[in-house]
């Protein structure tokens, strides 16, 4: 086997769904993508485009599938070079040896993204390299009624050092002691461990702002275009100027930095 190579199971040209944490795909065709290690989102989907047929001009938009704990699955959409980038990372941490992704055909690149996408989008990236941290979690659970769970972190493949720690999370008041999903507004590997043990989505306690709804609505105002220069209207207020005491002189300039006894040379004779 080609270990500088990695094989990408692609499913397209069909329907997929997903049943009780099971991905289920129906009709179109599967074809198998070999492409490197660590390649990046240009070469990937060019490797696609050749294996499947796909016209250049489509534009394409991919979802991973993402191994859970109790043999469920999750789709995890690969939007950008950050998202590529976390899928190696993702395939490195879980050691798998092939990956299953299902493609989706834009026949209008400027079309807004379906309602599948709009709920959550960049950030189901990131909550999936926690996920892979939260498989090593232990849990304990403290208040079920009230949410309180008490997660206690494992090294995993990480480094020494990393992992042994207990931290604290609360549902209702969607909190958790290490205070990463207070600062990044996205549910940390302890949440998500959590939330996979009890079978409860981590929507909730993602930020709207990170919703593909908000990220459009920053967009949603026209920019208007500038004219060309020869068609600007003719303009009769005040003339902005430079300082002219601003300007640099002539010559080297002059070093203002305060002389010490480094800068003093030895001294000797000298001839007059």
């Amino acid at each position: 086997m080609d270990f500088s190579s990695f094989p990408l199971v692609c499913h397209w040209g069909g329907n997929y769904y997903e049943n009780g944490g099971q991905i289920c795909h129906e009709g179109g065709r599967t074809s198998f993508v070999m492409v490197s290690r660590g390649a990046c989102m240009v070469e990937i989907l060019q490797k696609i485009h050749a294996a499947t047929m796909i016209h250049l001009g489509r534009s394409l938009r991919l979802k991973m599938k993402f191994p859970m704990n109790g043999g469920k699955y999750m789709l995890m959409p690969l939007i950008d070079e950050l998202a590529i980038t976390n899928m190696w990372g993702i395939i490195q941490m879980e050691d798998m040896s092939s990956l299953e992704v299902y493609i989706e055909e834009c026949f209008d690149a400027n079309a807004t993204q379906s309602t599948s996408n709009a709920g959550v989008s960049r950030h189901d990236v990131i909550a999936g390299v926690n996920a892979g941290k939260s498989s090593k979690h232990h849990i304990v659970t403290l208040d079920l009624g009230r949410g309180i769970f008490q997660v206690e972190t494992g090294c995993g493949g990480r480094t020494l050092g990393k992992g042994g720690r207990k931290q604290t999370v609360h549902l209702q008041w969607k909190t958790c002691t290490c205070k990463k999903m207070e600062i990044y507004k996205i549910p940390c590997s302890h949440v998500l461990a959590v939330c996979r043990q009890r079978s409860l989505s981590y929507a909730p306690f993602v930020d709207k702002f990170f919703s593909s709804d908000q990220y459009a609505a920053t967009y949603h105002r026209v920019f208007k275009p500038i004219p060309d220069r020869d068609y600007w209207p003719n303009y009769n207020g005040p003339e902005i100027v430079h300082d002219p005491s601003m300007l640099r002189a002539k010559g080297r300039p002059k070093s203002t930095r305060i002389k010490n006894e480094m800068d003093e040379g030895p001294r000797g004779t000298v001839r007059c």
